[in-house]
């Protein structure tokens, strides 16, 4: 390094002797550009390129070999600010960064899109690998309004990851009902039945429990009156099972009543 510094010295010293002398290089020590004083002495990059002539190119030729500094490097200005990002990118860029999948779809819904087209092509760019099971805990979880569940529900539907059996029809009916809204869950029943799915026994016990449990106990009679319209025989299996979801929630009286009635 002693070496190399003295051999520096002297190749400016004999440079300054020549004709050509830049006011960058005015003395051995001064082999930088600019000072570090103030930043409003700092010339700009395009100044400093537009001076450079072949004599200058010879200087930077000969540095280049003197000093470990490649020539094409640009000095990284630590006053200069990345692009801010819009509101949209930041709220994609933490749902990108910190959600879990249930959380990505279930912020499109926060976003005040309209449309149905809309919402639906933008819960396909969260690019989410869907299953049945980060379908039930989108509508499991969180507050959805029971439309755009059932709105949830006719998109993931599309997807081959869900299959278009009663095992996912029961997901969203379940939801539905746990939270009263049985409007939502007789359409999704009729969509059902139209779709050529039949209500099972399964299903049929968490429609009538959503009934009781909020104390509709009229309208569970009436959809065990009317589970043929859905694919399902009215048999005895039914009967219990309204019967079982009455004395589950302690209306034991309206229970017993229907089977006197029976």
């Amino acid at each position: 390094m002693a070496f190399q510094s003295r051999r520096f010295i002297g190749f400016l010293e004999r440079f300054n002797k020549t004709r050509y002398h830049s006011h960058y290089l005015s003395s051995p020590t001064s082999f930088f550009p600019f000072t570090f004083s103030t930043l409003d002495d700092q010339p700009s990059p395009n100044h400093i390129k537009n001076e450079i002539n072949p004599k200058e190119r010879f200087v930077l030729d000969q540095l280049s070999e003197l000093l470990p500094i490649p020539r094409n490097s640009s000095t990284p200005n630590p006053f200069r600010f990345s692009k801010i990002p819009t509101k949209q990118e930041a709220e994609f860029g933490v749902v990108d960064g910190f959600l879990l999948p249930k959380e990505k779809l279930r912020v499109v819904f926060l976003q005040k899109l309209k449309g149905k087209t809309a919402i639906e092509q933008t819960l396909t760019s969260v690019g989410i690998e869907l299953s049945l099971d980060i379908f039930a805990r989108v509508v499991n979880t969180g507050n959805l309004v029971g439309e755009a569940m059932v709105m949830f529900f006719n998109w993931a539907i599309k997807n081959p990851a869900i299959a278009k059996d009663i095992n996912s029809y029961r997901v969203i009916i379940k939801a539905l009902g746990r939270r009263n809204f049985f409007k939502f869950v007789m359409e999704i029943l009729r969509d059902m039945r139209t779709k050529g799915v039949s209500l099972d026994l399964e299903t049929l016990s968490i429609v009538l429990d959503s009934f009781v449990r909020a104390h509709k106990v009229s309208e569970a009679i009436q959809m065990f009156g009317n589970v043929e319209e859905f694919g399902l025989k009215c048999n005895t299996e039914c009967l219990n099972v309204l019967l079982q979801c009455m004395c589950h929630r302690s209306h034991f009286g309206a229970a017993n009543s229907i089977f006197e009635f029976i």
